[in-house]
């Protein structure tokens, strides 16, 4: 989605309304996403995590300075991941009609993933299998900003808590290319066995493509793409050649495809297939790193990853899901008019005295996900919250010109 306004006040309150959508279809709750650029939500009144950046292309290292990772002209990200294609449908319709009802952005373009081969990629690669399978705690440590992220006075949690650093990465694949590769050349382009699945010995059972343990290429996907994230690979491909245009169509048509062995994909006669990928991240350094690992830097030969034999990347951007009372908060909330203090800055000396407001003045706070009574330090620049101890920096008009 793009921005069409200068005003897009009325964006936030839309946004923190999707999660509701999940009531109103009587659907049980399932693995969403709203995520935002970082021009997008500075511009709702969000302040960004450390090192939050817009995406920028990336190029190969080898020489040639081949764009890889060209930019994505998204400043919204919208997914849903349902059992039933038609329930995926109905929340995605849905949403869209919510935005667009605000009268500030236009659709751009809808990506509809599929199940393929119980969590395979459509070359026949098992996907995701550097996901960690322990517990729920386990991802969050990697995939959302901890709550004492550059703690700060009073030990109160960080504004991004439970928020993420994500990449989307639309991949279009080869599929004549990649089954021309030889099973050894198909195998170490990932660094995985490819043929061959077996349970992980994980708690959950799951099957992956066994790590080769000779004959290992360290330009193969394992070796580049590693890091601390939360990866989500969604098969994709699009079906106009064969006029699957309907609900029923398209869903009758994910169901032949998802059903379809690797290679007879070919004979689909597909118009576009490859990946929606998706990493959530506590930080984006590691995000980054890994999208230049992929590009050859830090390579001895400068050598790109070996998945880029039979893929190319489309476009790719950088997004801040922010937590949902975050997202509510900011809703509430005039932009620009309440930022929580930066975590890197020496905030409260002893000697600072807590003073009542001349008047209650009752504001939203990010931790309480509600409106609540703050108290001003006196001589600071700063306010507390005085049910949980969070602390705002004051905006003065001086900080709303610059």
């Amino acid at each position: 989605m793009k921005i069409v306004q200068e005003s897009v006040k009325k964006v936030a309150s839309a946004l923190a309304s999707i999660p509701k959508l999940y009531a109103e279809l009587k659907l049980r709750p399932s693995p969403s996403t709203v995520a935002l650029s970082q021009e997008l939500w500075i511009a709702l009144g969000g302040s960004c995590p450390d090192k939050m950046c817009a995406f920028k292309a990336k190029s190969a290292y080898d020489g040639n300075k081949e764009v890889l990772f060209p930019e994505l002209p998204y400043n919204m990200l919208l997914t849903f991941k349902e059992d039933s294609y038609s329930n995926g449908i109905a929340l995605a319709e849905k949403s869209i009609e919510i935005i667009r009802k605000v009268g500030l952005v236009e659709l751009d373009k809808i990506y509809r993933g599929f199940s393929y081969g119980s969590g395979k990629d459509i070359t026949g690669f098992v996907d995701g299998t550097n996901n960690y399978d322990e517990t729920l705690k386990q991802t969050g440590k990697l995939a959302s900003i901890a709550s004492d992220e550059g703690s700060i006075a009073q030990d109160v949690a960080a504004p991004h808590a439970q928020g993420s650093n994500v990449f989307v990465g639309i991949f279009e694949h080869d599929l004549k290319s990649f089954h021309t590769l030889s099973s050894r050349q198909k195998s170490r382009s990932i660094g995985r066995q490819y043929g061959i699945e077996k349970k992980t010995v994980g708690r959950d059972g799951r099957i992956e493509n066994p790590r080769l343990a000779k004959d290992v290429s360290l330009q193969g996907h394992i070796f580049k793409g590693w890091g601390e994230m939360y990866r989500q690979s969604y098969p994709i491909c699009e079906a106009g050649a064969l006029g699957a245009d309907s609900k029923q169509d398209l869903e009758k048509f994910f169901e032949t495809v998802s059903e379809t062995t690797p290679k007879d994909m070919l004979k689909l006669n597909l118009k576009k297939k490859g990946l929606f990928f998706v990493a959530f991240s506590h930080s984006l350094e590691q995000i980054d790193n890994a999208l230049e690992r992929m590009c050859g830097k830090w390579d001895k030969e400068q050598a790109r990853d070996l998945l880029w034999s039979f893929t190319k990347c489309t476009g790719g951007a950088y997004f801040y899901a922010p937590s949902l009372p975050e997202l509510e908060m900011v809703a509430r909330v005039k932009p620009g008019s309440l930022y929580p203090i930066a975590t890197d800055t020496v905030l409260l000396p002893k000697n600072l005295k807590k003073t009542a407001p001349p008047t209650i003045n009752f504001k939203p706070c990010i931790n309480c996900n509600g409106d609540e009574a703050f108290c001003l330090y006196e001589g600071s620049g700063v306010e507390e919250c005085t049910a949980c101890g969070q602390i705002y920096r004051i905006l003065t008009q001086k900080d709303e010109k610059t």
